[in-house]
C-alpha cells in the first residue's frame, strides 16, 4: 500500500512472460509489516485481484490462491472469483 507493483502481479507477469504456454494452478500470498504483527490472513489488493481474474479467464482455469500474514490462520479461495464479486471481463465490452 499504496498501489504500486505488487509481488503478486509481478509474479504473473513474469510466470507468463517466461512460460506463456503454462497455466498457473497456485499461488500463495505471505505478507508482514515492520511496524506491528501481521496475525490475519492479507488478501491480495483490488489491482492484484483484477490481474489474476484475468489470467485466469485468459487460462481457462482456475487458481487456487493461498494467503496469511506472518502468524496466524492461511486462508484458501478456489478462483479469485470469491474475492473479486462483480469481476470485469470482456463480456462487459
Amino acid at each position: 500500500y499504496p498501489t504500486g507493483l505488487c509481488a503478486e502481479r509481478t509474479v504473473i507477469f513474469s510466470a507468463h512472460a517466461n512460460n506463456p504456454d503454462k497455466k498457473i494452478l497456485k499461488l500463495a500470498i505471505i505478507a508482514g509489516s515492520r511496524n506491528k504483527d501481521t496475525n490475519n490472513p492479507v488478501p491480495p489488493c483490488g489491482a492484484c485481484r483484477q490481474a489474476i481474474a484475468e489470467y485466469e479467464l485468459n487460462q481457462g482455469s482456475p487458481i487456487e490462491i493461498y494467503f496469511t500474514g506472518e502468524f496466524g490462520e492461511v486462508v484458501k479461495s478456489d478462483s479469485i472469483a470469491n474475492l473479486l464479486p462483480l469481476i470485469f471481463d470482456p463480456s462487459e465490452l
